[in-house]
């Protein structure tokens, strides 16, 4: 056995280095199966970021799926619908709708014909398309279409798959444009009925939302409409037809997201009203487990039909992802028995049943459940780690300073090469994840082990408004916004030092989007911590209002004030002079569209006129997510470097 190096905490060295962060592993989202094939989109960032739509036959052949369009393209399948995309490709039977971001038109590729080739359905004038649902009988797909013709406008169509609205739109028909957005769209198994919700401004998907069904023309119009939920402050995830024409929706009418089955639909029935008449919804499962999330995407898919009477489903509860199988009938859930963890969709057909999956000790993967044992389909690295070097999260909770409960997750430094000086306490690095309404993730993450491995112990804090501990702790950040969730990173903080576990002394923040403005405002209300790393950060919320998309436009008024005097004290770019004695580090790119360079900019002058010590690092061509493979080793390089300057290491 190899002896141990003796190092200070925050000076280790790791193979885990900023290069491997974006060589030697992809990003696995968009799951689905079809029959005995099974497909997913990979995020490459060593291929510019395009996104690939890749299939696992039976027999274990992966590989691409789609060829290069008829404007010799190489297809990347996404799409920005509402800007924050999801959803972009659909499959039944071998047949393929997926979106082309680079050109926004929607292709057809039928694996069946012998002559295979991408078809265009649309023209890509102006509009885009995502959250794909496919009507193989009528020969449509249903989509959600967002327009930029005149001002931004969403509504639910049908897009013909013989590729005439490509040449002509008149041939997209309109299923239903009198919201402010609409999405999740459900074909009933006898292709009579249709489902999907909807929203109006002021409100998010998850604050408030309606599921609607409509009866369905043989042309694929509707022929009768009806309003199923429709209720205050209830939103409505997820709406899916049961194998036996039930539909399966979830909603947080009790204050979590709970499982409602509605039964007695009978499209076929001559009177208008006929088939809602014996309509009966009943909730499955009541309890305090969150069955879904905030949709920022589209297409979110965390259950499926796993036969007539039951569902696969994933669901958070106490701080950790589930997995189990739902009875349709009387609501009995059975949690399996696996290592893995549900990070994201859950899809089943045939009896078949596949997730996107988290692990301690492994990098997420795509998991299939056969035989009650679970076999990994696709791994997202091609770097296992020493056991020995991973930190694991320990969940942790404390009592915050106005009576209530705050959820982290602490992660401890690991790295079996060294070892710190007796009676040392490391530095803690301490992040606040985006959205604001997302939640930390427990699964192994190289980001996280990036700093473990080298002697930092790492807080993910899940302040109030994060999602997964029910609505009620979700929603007490509204109008708090800048307070409560800088109070709980400053209280997590509090908690970690008193149990001994990190260096009071060498504390730093960090965070990305809203989570930049969290951290940056904890830095600046709180001494102990001695530096902030702040990516694609806000600084004024009086400005962000009237940059933000369609989609979240009303957002920092729910979440903070619409009175400008209390933005303008929440907002970091007014108050310079309350960082003396600290240190930032900004990353902003040049084409973000969310967070403002100018502003960054302005920032940046206003801190380095008072006195403080402000690293601002512009980077050319990126957006608001980095996600180049040279800005995100670039991030985590100078990060690193400036950290050990700010603590001394």
């Amino acid at each position: 056995m190899k002896s141990l190096t003796p190092a200070p905490f925050g000076t280790w060295e790791s193979a885990l280095t900023p290069a491997t962060l974006t060589s030697r592993r992809v990003q696995i989202s968009g799951l689905r199966i079809d029959g005995v094939d099974t497909y997913w989109v990979e995020h490459r960032l060593n291929e510019g970021g395009r996104h690939v739509l890749l299939k696992r036959s039976p027999n274990g052949v992966t590989g691409e799926v789609l060829p290069m369009t008829p404007f010799d393209q190489l297809m990347d399948v996404r799409t920005n619908v509402n800007e924050y995309g999801g959803r972009a490709y659909a499959v039944a039977d071998g047949l393929i709708v997926a979106n082309q971001i680079s050109d926004g038109r929607v292709y057809r590729f039928d694996q069946n014909d012998p002559i295979r080739s991408l078809v265009p359905l649309t023209s890509g004038v102006n509009k885009r398309y995502g959250d794909f649902e496919l009507d193989l009988t009528r020969g449509l797909v249903y989509a959600v279409e967002e327009s930029h013709q005149e001002g931004v406008n969403n509504r639910l169509v049908a897009i013909p798959l013989d590729g005439s609205a490509a040449r002509d739109e008149d041939a997209i028909i309109e299923i239903f444009g009198d919201a402010d957005f609409v999405a999740a769209p459900a074909l009933s198994p006898d292709g009579l009925g249709l489902a999907w919700i909807s929203w109006e401004h002021p409100h998010m998907p998850w604050t408030q939302s309606a599921l609607h069904v409509s009866r369905l023309t043989f042309e694929g119009r509707v022929s009768a409409h009806h309003l199923l939920v429709d209720l205050p402050e209830v939103c409505v995830f997820e709406p899916r037809w049961s194998l036996n024409g039930d539909l399966v929706h979830i909603d947080d009418t009790a204050g979590w997201s709970n499982f409602y089955r509605t039964e007695g639909f009978d499209f076929e029935a001559e009177d208008e009203e006929g088939w809602i008449a014996k309509l009966k919804t009943r909730v499955l499962h009541p309890a305090p487990k969150a069955f879904s999330t905030p949709h920022w995407r589209l297409g979110l898919h965390t259950y499926d039909n796993y036969s007539a009477d039951e569902i696969a489903c994933s669901w958070m509860q106490n701080g950790s992802k589930r997995l189990g199988v739902m009875n349709l009938k009387n609501g009995q859930l059975e949690e399996a028995e696996t290592p893995w963890h549900p990070s994201g969709n859950v899809a089943c057909d045939q009896g078949r049943l596949v997730f996107l999956a988290d692990s301690e000790l492994e990098p997420p993967s795509i998991v299939e459940i056969k035989d009650g044992k679970a076999l990994v389909l696709r791994d997202s690295a091609d770097l296992r780690m020493d056991p020995r070097d991973v930190s694991v999260a320990q969940p942790v909770s404390w009592r915050t300073s106005d009576g209530q409960v705050a959820f982290g997750y602490f992660y401890e430094p690991r790295n079996a090469r060294y070892l710190a000086p007796q009676g040392s306490l490391p530095p803690v690095i301490v992040n606040v994840h985006a959205g604001p309404t997302s939640a930390a993730r427990t699964g192994l993450s190289w980001e996280v082990q990036f700093w473990t491995q080298r002697g930092f112990a790492y807080l993910d804090v899940d302040f109030r408004g994060s999602t997964g501990h029910g609505k009620p702790y979700r929603e007490v950040l509204n109008g708090n916004w800048g307070t409560m969730d800088v109070q709980d990173v400053r209280e997590a903080l509090d908690y970690v030092v008193s149990q001994g576990l990190v260096d009071p002394d060498r504390a730093v923040v960090r965070g990305f989007s809203s989570g930049a403005f969290t951290a940056v405002n904890a830095l600046r209300q709180d001494s102990r911590f001695k530096a902030a790393s702040a990516v694609s950060g806000y600084w004024d919320l009086r400005t962000l209002k009237d940059r933000t998309a369609k989609f979240e436009s009303y957002l920092v008024d729910r979440l903070a004030s619409d009175n400008e005097e209390t933005l303008e004290r929440v907002s970091p770019l007014s108050h310079p002079e309350e960082f003396a004695g600290s240190s930032l580090l900004l990353f902003q790119g040049t084409v973000d569209g969310l967070s403002s360079l100018a502003e960054t900019e302005e920032f940046a002058k206003r801190l380095e006129a008072a006195g403080v010590d402000c690293q601002l690092e512009v980077i050319p061509g990126e957006d608001h997510y980095m996600q180049s493979k040279a800005s995100v080793e670039r991030i985590f390089e100078v990060e690193l470097d400036f950290y050990r300057r700010v603590l001394g290491l």
